[in-house]
C-alpha cells in the first residue's frame, strides 16, 4: 500500500511550520467537517484523511518518523523506476577514439549556433524590457480594482474576490480560537441583500472576538469547533468590499464601500451556550441557527464602529 502524502492532503510544503500546518487544518476542517455536510461519504473520508494528516504532522516526533518513512519510500520507488528504465534503455556505445561523422559535426554546430543566438537575443532584449517590480505592479492592480473581478448578483457591482468563510479581520482580532473536540456549532444564514462580516464574541469580559467570517448575501456559514462557553454575535453590514479601505483610525484594513451599519445581538435570550455532555452512550451538544435579518432589523442593537472593533 502506497504511503499517503500528508503534506499534499493538507496543501502545505514539506518545509511548512507548525503554524502553517495548523492554519491549513483549520481551513480544511471548516470546508470538510461532517457536521456541515451530513451523510456525504466522500466528505467523511476526506475529513478522516485531513485529521490523520494533521495528527501526524502536528506532533514533532510523529512527523520526524513520517518524514523518514516517506523519504525511504520515495527513494525506493525512484530506485525501482530507474532500474527498470536502465534495463529497458537500449545501449549504444561509440567506439573509443573514433572520428566524428559528418552528421555528428553538423549536429554540434547547430547546437552551438542556437545557444549563441539565444544568449545574444536575451542580452539585446534586456535593454528594451523594463525591470519588473512586483510590489509596484501589485499596487497598481489593487488601485484599479482589477484583481479577481466578479459580479455581485445582489447589487450588480464589480467587487474584489472575497467569499463566504473568509476572515477579513484575522490580522486585527487574531487567529481563530477553536477546540477540536467540540461538536457544538452555530449556523448563520444571511437572508439579506447586504453582505456581512459576522463576529463570534465571548459574552464574559473582556468580550474577546474569537472568530470573524465574511458571509455573502444569501450565503450560510457554520461556526464549528467552538470552545465551551457563552457567546453573542456582532455584525458589520454593507456592499462592495474594498480590501484597502482604512477603518478605526487606520488600524483596520478592509471595509464596505456602501455601509449599512454595525449591530450586535447580546440580549440574554440571544446568547449561545456551547457545551457538551455524555448522556448514557450519547454525546449531547447544542446547535444554533441565526437569521441575520433578525439582527439587522433590530435597530435598538445598532452600535458604533468603535464598539464593533473593540477587542
Amino acid at each position: 500500500m502506497a504511503l499517503k502524502n500528508y503534506y499534499i492532503i493538507l496543501g502545505v510544503p514539506a518545509t511548512a511550520s507548525q503554524e502553517d500546518i495548523k492554519q491549513a487544518y483549520r481551513r480544511l476542517a471548516k470546508q470538510f467537517h461532517p457536521d456541515i455536510n451530513p451523510g456525504d461519504q466522500y466528505i467523511e473520508e476526506r475529513f478522516k484523511e485531513i485529521s490523520e494528516a494533521y495528527t501526524t504532522l502536528s506532533d514533532e516526533e510523529l512527523r520526524r518518523k513520517y518524514d523518514m518513512k516517506f523519504l525511504y519510500a520515495r527513494n525506493a520507488e525512484s530506485s525501482q523506476r530507474t532500474g527498470a528504465e536502465r534495463k529497458a534503455r537500449p545501449r549504444y556505445r561509440r567506439k573509443p577514439d573514433a572520428p566524428l561523422t559528418r552528421r555528428e559535426k553538423r549536429a554540434i554546430f547547430i547546437m552551438l549556433t542556437a545557444g549563441i543566438s539565444f544568449v545574444t537575443f536575451m542580452a539585446v532584449m534586456s535593454f528594451f524590457i523594463p525591470e519588473y517590480d512586483e510590489a509596484e505592479t501589485l499596487r497598481q492592480i489593487l488601485a484599479h480594482d482589477k484583481f479577481h473581478p466578479r459580479t455581485d448578483n445582489h447589487n450588480n457591482a464589480r467587487t474584489p474576490l472575497i467569499t463566504t468563510s473568509d476572515s477579513p479581520y484575522e490580522a486585527y482580532f487574531g487567529g481563530d480560537v477553536d477546540s477540536e473536540d467540540s461538536r457544538g456549532n452555530i449556523s448563520v444564514e444571511n437572508n439579506l441583500t447586504h453582505a456581512a462580516v459576522v463576529c463570534l464574541v465571548e459574552a464574559r469580559e473582556p468580550h474577546r472576538t474569537i472568530r470573524n467570517e465574511y458571509i455573502e448575501p444569501g450565503g450560510t456559514y457554520r461556526f464549528t469547533a467552538i470552545p465551551a462557553g457563552t457567546y453573542y454575535i456582532k455584525a458589520y453590514f454593507g456592499n462592495i468590499w474594498q480590501p484597502l479601505k482604512k477603518m478605526h483610525d487606520g488600524t483596520v484594513t478592509g471595509g464596505f464601500e456602501k455601509e449599512s451599519g454595525f449591530f450586535k445581538s447580546d440580549d440574554p435570550k440571544n446568547l449561545y451556550h456551547i457545551s457538551q455532555d455524555i448522556s448514557g452512550d450519547n454525546l449531547v451538544y447544542r446547535n444554533y441557527e441565526i437569521l441575520l435579518s433578525k439582527v439587522f432589523d433590530d435597530k435598538k442593537r445598532e452600535i458604533s464602529p468603535e464598539e464593533f472593533f473593540r477587542k
